[in-house]
């Protein structure tokens, strides 16, 4: 196996594809506690599955508000980069040719 040292390459970052968004609930909620026999507090912990828009986020928290009366939310937003190196490589490419140097 070589290694190649990379660390002071110009390299590009490119997005695959649009951001996504998921909502949790974190609304303290009082729940059962078994162990413990008395009731705690806890996060509802309610979960969107993710999503493509803002107002897909909006509608799912207002249509869980309507539901709960729960107003306190998470939002996680999670994209997929690509590092594009100098040069060029065929398209699609995601791992680096073994023995690849830059231009």
């Amino acid at each position: 196996m070589t290694r190649t040292l990379l660390r002071f390459l110009d390299f590009t970052l490119r997005r695959c594809r649009d951001e996504d968004r998921r909502v949790k609930c974190v609304t303290s909620v009082p729940g059962p506690c078994p162990s413990v026999g008395f009731m705690l507090t806890q996060d509802c912990g309610a979960e969107s599955e993710w999503l493509s828009t803002e107002g897909e986020v909006t509608d799912w928290m207002r249509k869980h508000t309507s539901e709960t009366r729960h107003l306190r939310y998470e939002r996680t937003k999670r994209e997929e980069l690509l590092m594009d190196p100098p040069g060029s490589l065929p398209a699609g490419t995601e791992i680096l040719p073994e023995g690849w140097t830059p231009p």
